[in-house]
């Protein structure tokens, strides 16, 4: 049966979920994470400009942003943004992409590679819960250094960590009625590193740097034949009593 899904993430991964699920006769929405982040954003500001500050003649300061500007920034318009029932929600992580030593990361380097994807994924769960008041599944898609590490990536996996633990909060959080039509199942999908790194040479670095061997199959699985199979066995009706779950799909690398 067909279902709505947005993913959010501009990454090749993201991409090839994107047509993966297509291919499962779904109906896909990609959307970067900077409109999400905007659009939070947007919404903070209205939020502190309704109860204050007040401004020098004491009226409430309020966001003057036109339509052209916010088109040219890069926001969805709120007739583009989904604004009607989203089945399935998919985060994708995004991964660092050149090792760097723990302690020569510099404050930004953390920043953008640790806590702005913490964000990013707290933002999205934020906007998309009120469409998913109904029932729906979110998929938290992380690599498998978010259990194991690897050296040079230790932002990145923290990341990872960190949204691991973010999605069995919301598990119980969204948790509901076992029919399905109050509750979103949240899931954290661990994939294997590799498919995070566009460059090649960068990705055999972070499979050196990683302390586990090599997967139990003979490869690490396709995005678009493979994992979104999976996406669409989470969000199918034999899944329905699933929530909370780590699922690690990533051809055998990481057992625990």
């Amino acid at each position: 049966m067909s279902k709505t899904v947005v993913i959010v993430g501009g990454s090749a991964l993201a991409n090839e979920l994107a047509k993966g699920l297509g291919v499962l006769s779904h109906s896909v929405t990609q959307i970067q994470k900077s409109v999400i982040s905007q659009k939070a954003a947007q919404s903070n500001s209205q939020k502190n400009s309704s109860s204050g500050p007040e401004t020098e003649n004491g009226s409430a300061s309020k966001n003057n942003t036109s339509k052209s500007d916010a088109s040219k920034s890069g926001i969805l318009e709120n007739n583009d943004f989904p604004s009607d029932h989203v089945d399935i929600l998919v985060w994708v992580q995004d991964v660092a992409g050149d090792p760097t030593p723990v302690l020569e990361q510099s404050e930004n380097d953390w920043i953008s590679n640790c806590d702005n994807e913490i964000k990013s994924a707290l933002d999205t769960t934020a906007k998309f819960h009120p469409l998913m008041k109904s029932g729906g599944v979110m998929i938290l898609v992380v690599p498998t250094i978010s259990m194991s590490g690897a050296q040079g990536f230790a932002a990145s996996a923290g990341a990872g960590g960190a949204v691991h633990v973010l999605g069995k909060g919301l598990a119980r959080l969204f948790g509901g009625s076992i029919s399905g039509t109050t509750s979103i199942q949240v899931h954290t999908l661990a994939l294997h590193p590799a498919h995070f790194i566009s460059d090649r040479k960068t990705a055999d670095k972070l499979n050196s740097a990683m302390s586990l061997g090599a997967p139990a199959f003979d490869g690490i699985g396709d995005p678009k034949t493979d994992i979104a199979k999976i996406v669409n066995m989470l969000a199918s009706d034999d899944a329905r009593f699933l929530t909370g779950s780590t699922l690690s799909a990533d051809g055998g690398m990481w057992m625990a």
